[in-house]
């Protein structure tokens, strides 16, 4: 038998992870300016912090998404395992008879 083993538990940590970096991201938003001055170039750089920010909402979007992803991957991980804990204990009781 193979001696691969992965903690669930580090599915959390993943998941953790990420959504804080998401709500941490998302925080930021509030940080940035309402108008810009900038002479000439305001319409400019008016534009470039609108990407900027279009972008990062997007980022702490996907970041949120792959947060989700991570839990249900332990959820499907351990209900798994368990399945196939089963089968082996269940193979095992046979072979002993």
């Amino acid at each position: 038998m193979s001696d691969f083993y992965f903690d669930p538990k580090a599915f959390t940590t993943i998941s953790n992870t990420l959504e804080d970096a998401a709500k941490g991201l998302d925080g930021l938003a509030s940080g940035a300016p309402n108008g810009t001055d900038a002479g000439l170039m305001t319409g400019v750089i008016s534009s470039m912090l609108a990407q900027v920010m279009a972008s990062a909402a997007a980022v702490s979007s996907v970041l949120a998404a792959s947060a989700g992803t991570a839990a249900e991957a332990q959820r499907y991980y351990t209900r798994v395992d368990a399945d196939q804990a089963a089968s082996l204990e269940k193979i095992h009781k046979e072979m002993q008879r």
